[in-house]
């Protein structure tokens, strides 16, 4: 024990002075230490800041999405309906032109004959109004023509629409 307390007794000046500098650079490095941790912190409610930020520009980006495909579809919709109703009533006046132009070509029509009546249909002229020269079967014949049209551009509008309304998967 002896040699311990003589190695002490010369080493005991560099040993308090190594315990004081190993204390005083604990102390220093305690200060940048801080200094990182806010740092840190402040960069962490930064970046949480901004991914909140994203998503709601996400969610509101998504949303507007939504609405306009909702109100294309509604849009979609209407149209179709209205289609749909053109479609029937150009059937209905080619139905009813058919009928007409059968009629006039079994017998030709001379105030007693049994024509069919028109009703109340879309589309058709006041035989009053119709000029002198041109034949009956002239006129239902360019009817069933224009009927034959309106049903084509129907068909074609409804080949556009209808794939626009299906939903991808």
């Amino acid at each position: 024990m002896s040699a311990v307390l003589a190695f002490l007794r010369l080493a005991w000046p560099y040993l308090l002075s190594a315990a004081v500098a190993g204390y005083g650079v604990h102390e220093l490095d305690q200060i940048p230490y801080g200094r990182l941790q806010t740092t840190f912190a402040s960069y962490k409610a930064q970046v949480a800041d901004d991914d909140a930020k994203a998503q709601k520009a996400a969610a509101d980006a998504l949303q507007a999405q939504i609405n306009t495909r909702l109100t294309t579809e509604a849009n979609n919709g209407k149209v179709i309906a209205q289609l749909a109703q053109e479609r029937d009533s150009a059937a209905a006046d080619r139905d009813f032109a058919r009928r007409l132009l059968a009629a006039a070509q079994a017998k030709p029509t001379t105030g007693g004959g049994a024509v069919p009546t028109a009703g109340h249909q879309p589309g058709t002229s006041d035989p009053a109004g119709s000029s002198g020269d041109r034949s009956l079967v002239t006129d239902l014949g360019s009817a069933a023509g224009e009927c034959r049209d309106a049903i084509q551009r129907l068909a074609g509008l409804q080949a556009e629409l209808i794939p626009q309304l299906t939903v991808p998967k």
